[in-house]
């Protein structure tokens, strides 16, 4: 069982008293994870195949940035639009000591980034929120970074996914 510690510290500056959603905040973070669960490679040289389990530990520390504001200050024809920007920035290390795989046992890279974890994480939006008449839309973009999806055992490389762009409109 993974567990997990969480320091965190946010600071947050409000445009207008009158309107709480329209903020400005910064949010340095660190994490530590005992006994994280990764994925890895656990092939043979005849097959390839992925597995999971836990290694010693992780950390992750970063920053996350959000920006959220009503379109209002432009006329107020305007005042129920809105827009988002969010940026998140990660670092993060395993310490493949003593891997426990059920399976088998491989030899890890120590200092890897935790699998799954993007480096980069991008969201921005506008959209139109009504509460009157109820009556909501938005059109998001969102973008993650390369990110490792199994850790490569001994020289091999790790599983990649390439950076992801995703647009969507949602009413």
């Amino acid at each position: 069982q993974a567990e997990i510690s969480n320091y965190d510290f946010r600071w947050e500056f409000y445009f207008d008293s009158d309107r709480v959603s329209d903020l400005f905040a910064i949010s340095p973070f660190y994490k530590t994870i005992d006994s994280p669960i990764i994925a890895a490679e656990l092939s043979s040289p005849d097959t390839v195949r992925y597995g999971y389990g836990n290694v010693d530990s992780a950390t992750l520390k970063g920053i996350e940035f959000d920006y959220r504001q009503s379109l209002s200050f432009l006329k107020n024809a305007w005042e129920d639009f809105y827009w988002t920007v969010n940026l998140t920035l990660v670092e993060s290390e395993v310490d493949t000591n003593n891997p426990n795989f059920s399976t088998t046992s491989i030899n890890l890279r120590d200092g890897e980034s935790l699998t799954g974890q993007a480096p980069v994480v991008f969201n921005y939006s506008v959209g139109y929120d009504n509460p009157d008449s109820g009556l909501n839309f938005a059109l998001l973009y969102n973008f993650v970074g390369e990110r490792i999806v199994a850790l490569g055992k001994g020289t091999e490389p790790n599983t990649d996914l390439s950076s992801t762009h995703q647009l969507d409109f949602v009413i």
